[in-house]
């Protein structure tokens, strides 16, 4: 699972929202919050364009284990 903050994107009116909370942290597995197992990245700030891939090449290795 990959989970991705957006909030720093323009929109057609060029402005931005605030960032929300991490879906993860509402969604358990085994009792443990899964954004404990699936770290949350942000678009902008992660640079994203350029790493979206490691993204979800880390989230398939992590889902395998």
């Amino acid at each position: 699972m990959v989970s991705v903050y957006i909030h720093k994107l323009r929109n057609q009116n060029q402005s931005t929202d605030y960032k929300g909370d991490n879906p993860f942290d509402n969604l358990f597995l085994n009792g443990k919050p899964i954004s404990e197992l699936y770290s949350a990245c942000d678009w902008v700030d992660n640079d994203g364009y350029n790493n979206f891939a490691n993204w979800v090449e880390k989230a398939a290795n992590n889902a395998s284990k």
